[in-house]
């Protein structure tokens, strides 16, 4: 347990250089890219469309709303939630060996880059998350005082 609380103790007092990485890190994979970080969006979009195609109009047939929200609105959920934990998963079993020349050049504590791997993914999963909390409370799939009781109790309890 001990060891825990080293490791988060590290990435805690290394917070802003894991933010700094994985901007970096974020911005130098999509430079290549003719829409840069707009992949980030278009990537998971192109993939709930064709699960849409597939499982909501083929497979499903004409079965309605499920308790009152679109199919749809479960599948971005759904889909935008497993590519978060998959991505992580999947980025962080290649974190250490992908930045290795880092790791055995200098003195550089090695948890800093699981963490930015996730950190990676976590600024995908917040973009993702804003377009389903948009599109819930334009077509009022959910209720806006909600998310105020949610800012509200989060201040409490950082400012208490």
């Amino acid at each position: 347990m001990k060891n825990v609380f080293a490791l988060l103790k590290e990435n805690f007092e290394n917070l802003p250089l894991i933010w700094k990485l994985s901007l970096y890190n974020l911005k130098a994979s999509y430079a290549n890219h003719y829409l840069g970080l707009l992949w980030t969006i278009l990537m998971p979009a192109a993939q709930v469309g064709v699960f849409y195609v597939v499982f909501g109009l083929g497979l499903r047939g004409d079965r309605g709303d499920v308790q009152n929200v679109p199919f749809l609105v479960y599948l971005i959920t759904g889909i935008f939630a497993f590519g978060f934990i998959s991505g992580c998963v999947n980025a962080t079993s290649n974190a250490i060996s992908s930045q290795i020349n880092l790791v055995t050049k200098m003195k550089f504590p090695s948890s800093i880059l699981l963490s930015m791997s996730v950190m990676n993914n976590v600024i995908s999963f917040i973009i993702m998350t804003l377009i389903v909390l948009v599109i819930s409370l334009v077509n009022g799939y959910s209720e806006p005082s909600h998310y105020y009781w949610v800012l509200v109790t989060r201040y409490l309890i950082r400012y208490r």
